[in-house]
C-alpha cells in the first residue's frame, strides 16, 4: 500500500543533542538550540528518516506516545516493520527556504552576567560587615606570590579592601583576566596544601588548564575557603556560609558572578527568554557563511509492504483516528492526501 502526505513549511532542523536512534538519557536530550548550544553543535539540519516516517505512521493510527516509548509496548502495532524494508519512503522536496527565527525559551535560564532591578547597597549584618570581613576579602587583594606565601605560611591579611559585594565582584573580574602562571616553586607547594586540605573532594587537575598552567582565579577561590577556616578559630563565621557549607556564588574553584551578586538586586538574576536561531562562521574557501532555519515543502510517499487485508486495516485505523493535519518533524503543516491499498507493482 502507499500513503501520500503533502507538507508545507516544515522545519528541517533538530533542536536537541544526540539522536532519536540512541537510548533516551535519564534526564532527556539536551537543548542544542540555545546560544551556547548553537556554538557547540552548530545548526543541525534534520532530513526525513525512517524514524520520522514511523513516527508519522504511529500518529496517523492514533498512537499518543512518543515513538521510543510506543516501541517498548508489547502491543506495538508496527512491531517488526523496521525490519526487511517493510516500510520505505520517498521524500520529494518542491521548495526549500532559509529563514531567521527567534526561539522563545520557557524554562528557567538566567543570564550569567546581567541582572535586573535596583542594587541594594545596605549590606549590614552580612558577611561584608562582620569583624572578620576585611581579613577574609583582603585575600583577593594579594598578588600571586603573596597569596602562595599566605597559603603556605598563614598569617594576618591587613590589606585595605572595600567590603561590599560590588567591589568583590570587581576584584574577581580582575582576577579572571590574570595570566596563568607556571606550576613551579611556591605555586606547586600551595596547590599541594590546598589538595591535602580539601581532599578527597579536590583534585589538583582542577587548577590547571589544558597546557598544564595554573589558573590564578581558582587559587583565590580555594584560598578564600582556607582563610574562612582559619578565621573560624577567632571569629564566629556562621553567617558566611549557606546551609550546605558554601559561600554563595563561590566554590572552591570557581566564582559565579550571577549567583554571587543576585541577592543584592531587587529583581534577582535576569532571565533569558530567547534568541535568534542563527550561526555565522568563516569557512575556509567560502568566507563568511550564515546558517539559519530551513523550511521545506513537498510530498512524502510512504510504501508499506503488507497484504491487502493488513493494508485495509491500516487505512481503516487512519480514517478512524481522524488526524486532519500535523507537523512533519517540527512545526509546519502536513496532511494525508491519498491512501492506496492496492499492491504496489515494481516495474
Amino acid at each position: 500500500m502507499k500513503i501520500v502526505i503533502n507538507y508545507d513549511s516544515c522545519w528541517r532542523n533538530s533542536f536537541l543533542a544526540g539522536s532519536n536512534d540512541e537510548p533516551l538519557p535519564k534526564e532527556g536530550r539536551k537543548y542544542a538550540a540555545s546560544k551556547e548550544g548553537v556554538a557547540k553543535y552548530g545548526i543541525k539540519k534534520q532530513d526525513v528518516t525512517i524514524r520520522t516516517v514511523m513516527g508519522v505512521l504511529n500518529r496517523l493510527i492514533g498512537e499518543q506516545n512518543k515513538l521510543w516509548k510506543a516501541e517498548k509496548n508489547e502491543n506495538y502495532y508496527f512491531k517488526g516493520f523496521n525490519e526487511n524494508n517493510v516500510v520505505t519512503f520517498d521524500d520529494a522536496i518542491d521548495a526549500e527556504n532559509y529563514e531567521s527565527v527567534y526561539l522563545r525559551r520557557v524554562d528557567k535560564v538566567y543570564n550569567k552576567t546581567a541582572f535586573s532591578g535596583m542594587c541594594i547597597v545596605d549590606t549590614s549584618n552580612d558577611k561584608f560587615s562582620s569583624d572578620y570581613s576585611p581579613e577574609l576579602w583582603g585575600v583577593l587583594t594579594l598578588n600571586v606570590e603573596e597569596l602562595c606565601d599566605f597559603i603556605i605560611n598563614g598569617g594576618i591579611v591587613d590589606n585595605d579592601v572595600e567590603c561590599n559585594p560590588f567591589n568583590i565582584q570587581t576584584l574577581f573580574g580582575a582576577l579572571s583576566k590574570e595570566k596563568n602562571v607556571k606550576n613551579v616553586g611556591n605555586v606547586t607547594e600551595a596547590i599541594d596544601i590546598l589538595d591535602k586540605r580539601f581532599s578527597p573532594e579536590a583534585s589538583s587537575g582542577k587548577y590547571y588548564n589544558k597546557t598544564g598552567a595554573v589558573i590564578v582565579s581558582k587559587l583565590y577561590c580555594s584560598a578564600l575557603y582556607l582563610q574562612a577556616e582559619r578565621l573560624g578559630a577567632r571569629f564566629d563565621t556562621s553567617n558566611l556560609f549557606t546551609k550546605k557549607g558554601c559561600i554563595t556564588g563561590i566554590s572552591k574553584y570557581n566564582f559565579t558572578e550571577r549567583d554571587f551578586i543576585s541577592p543584592y538586586y531587587t529583581g534577582g538574576a535576569k532571565r533569558v527568554w530567547g534568541h535568534p536561531y542563527i550561526k555565522e562562521e568563516y569557512v575556509k574557501g567560502n568566507g563568511k557563511v550564515t546558517s539559519t532555519l530551513t523550511k521545506a515543502s513537498g510530498q512524502l510517499s510512504i510504501t508499506i509492504d503488507v497484504d491487502v487485508v493488513r493494508a485495509n486495516e491500516i487505512k481503516n485505523m487512519v480514517e478512524a483516528a481522524g488526524v486532519s493535519s500535523f507537523p512533519l518533524g517540527k512545526k509546519g503543516l502536513a496532511y494525508v492526501s491519498k491512501i492506496d491499498t492496492r499492491e504496489v507493482r515494481i516495474r
